[in-house]
């Protein structure tokens, strides 16, 4: 029997991606419908959005040390962070954490996976100011918490990605 897994969620997105996977690794593992027992726990996404709206990455640590109690105290051996907008707050709470665990976002920076994605294709990568990110926030991130995923939404992206193609992402290989 596998070791009880505690999932801290940030955005119900991030523990829906979450879930599955360890549901379907548990499968591989483990034989046909077999996985860890889970649990979930996780406040309103709103708080988590108001502290970082606050740059306030002390109080989404609180949030991410309340949720996960409630896991390790269902007998949870193991906790995973799901989610990408409370990572940068997973150091200051790591060692709060009543078990082990993980950020998942913190594991994939790990491995570079986006920079590598990125340069391997050719493409500097540019972090974008805030202005844009709020832009991005609303044709990206806020349909998404709806589970919105619509065809205008694409178009915006388009007219985006062609205004940061004229100059504020720098291609290497001009075949792209």
């Amino acid at each position: 029997m596998a070791q009880p897994i505690g999932i801290v969620a940030g955005s119900a997105e991030g523990a829906a991606l979450c879930y599955p996977t360890i549901c379907l690794e548990g499968v591989d593992r483990l034989g046909p419908h077999n996985h860890a027992e889970i649990s979930i726990d996780s406040h309103a996404f709103a708080e988590d959005v108001n502290c970082i709206g606050a740059n306030d990455w002390a109080g989404v640590a609180d949030l991410l040390f309340s949720s996960s109690q409630k896991p390790a105290n269902a007998g949870a051996d193991f906790l995973i962070a799901a989610g990408n907008t409370n990572y940068p707050a997973f150091d200051l709470v790591e060692q709060r954490w009543p078990r082990p665990g993980l950020h998942l976002a913190v594991e994939m920076a790990k491995e570079a996976i986006y920079r590598d994605t990125l340069n391997s294709a050719g493409i500097d990568h540019r972090v974008p100011g805030d202005e844009q990110r709020q832009r991005l926030n609303r044709i990206i991130f806020d349909p998404l918490l709806k589970a919105e995923f619509l065809a205008p939404h694409a178009g915006q992206l388009h007219r985006d990605d062609a205004r940061v193609e004229r100059g504020r992402l720098r291609r290497r290989n001009p075949e792209l």
